[in-house]
């Protein structure tokens, strides 16, 4: 967890020092080795760095070791966005439809960025709305895919069956 183990980056300084890191303030220099990666690899070290979470074992979180890293499976938790697609109750060929995609982020502040649509007949579209509308020219049961990006360049994707009259 790092040379200083957590403690403010002005006391591994002055750690450093009494160690005698050639006078640099830097605990790396004490080995020529990566001992505390909140410093620079070597050389002198003016004022004391912010303290690196990554590298420190801090209270609730030191990444490298795992101490402190999340219980359970959660963090592996899937974060793209999910969508479905609602269309009007009767489609009729030769009539323009409503399709209107919903989508739910599960990252605070992540947006919808662009959907894609394919509607099953050959023909495809994309905008930035949740609201398209589609003509069929023919009766018959096509299936429309959504894909759906988001701020976060994540995608999810989408197929329902839609029968045209």
């Amino acid at each position: 967890s790092g040379f200083c183990g957590g403690d403010a980056t002005n006391g591994c300084m002055k750690a450093a020092l009494s160690q005698s890191a050639g006078r640099t303030n830097n605990p790396n220099d004490l080995t020529r080795s990566l001992l505390d990666c909140s410093y620079p690899t070597n050389g002198k070290v003016a004022a004391p760095p912010p303290l690196s979470r990554e590298c420190n074992a801090t209270a609730g979180y030191d990444g490298p070791s795992g101490l402190g890293a999340p219980r359970g499976i959660g963090l592996f938790r899937d974060t793209s966005p999910s969508a479905d697609i609602r269309h009007s109750a009767v489609i009729t060929h030769r009539v323009s439809a409503s399709f209107t995609a919903h989508v739910t982020e599960s990252v605070p502040g992540a947006q919808p960025t662009r959907y894609a649509w394919r509607w099953g007949d050959g023909s495809a579209g994309a905008t930035t709305s949740a609201t398209t509308s589609h003509i069929y020219s023919r009766a018959g049961k096509y299936t429309v895919t959504l894909t759906v990006s988001d701020s976060l360049y994540q995608n999810v994707i989408r197929r329902t069956s839609v029968p045209v009259g």
